[in-house]
């Protein structure tokens, strides 16, 4: 309902009358709570993958270099969340080679932005330092694929 005069107040359109009782009904059932301790602040998709082998390098105390396998729990364009075995500090920087099962090779670098340990793995959070623009085309054609490949089996 539009107002053609105007006055001091409210001035109407047809999107102010009724808006609160849409945005009320449309999240019915919506859980609005936050756990301050587990808080997703995650903007990208994160993809679940099996076709991506992740080596870590990383400094150690007297410039030692550290290399590892990981397995990967999941990846993004900008980072991944690997398991391994080796403790590795938060905030600490690192180099990740990962290897496509096409045979594609990625070196990334990247810093560990959090880490929870559970008996003798640590789940790790790597964030990657820079964009990466032909990792993420090629993150992304393979993923493509790989879904393609397993919807039509």
């Amino acid at each position: 309902m539009v107002s053609l005069g105007f006055d001091a107040g409210k001035v109407e359109t047809p999107f102010s009358n009724g808006i609160e009782e849409i945005i009320i009904e449309k999240t019915k059932g919506v859980d609005f709570s936050f756990d301050a301790t587990m808080s997703q602040r995650r903007v990208h998709s994160r993809y679940t993958r099996d076709d991506i082998g992740v080596t870590l390098n990383s400094k150690r105390a007297f410039f030692r270099n550290h290399v590892e396998t990981a397995k990967l729990i999941n990846i993004s364009h900008q980072g991944v969340a690997i398991t391994c075995k080796k403790s590795l500090c938060e905030r600490s920087r690192l180099s990740l080679e990962l290897k496509f099962d096409d045979g594609k090779i990625f070196n990334l670098k990247g810093k560990i932005v959090y880490r929870r340990v559970h008996n003798d793995q640590q789940a790790v959070g790597i964030k990657f330092e820079r964009s990466y623009p032909l990792f993420e085309e090629h993150l992304l054609k393979t993923g493509l694929k790989l879904k393609l490949r397993n919807n039509f089996q």
